[in-house]
């Protein structure tokens, strides 16, 4: 699934944001 691999991916980089903070 297309829209799955993408909610991972963004949710993935939000996370990666949130730790940078």
């Amino acid at each position: 699934m297309p829209l799955q691999s993408g909610i991972l991916l963004r949710a993935q980089i939000l996370r990666s944001a949130f730790l940078l903070l």
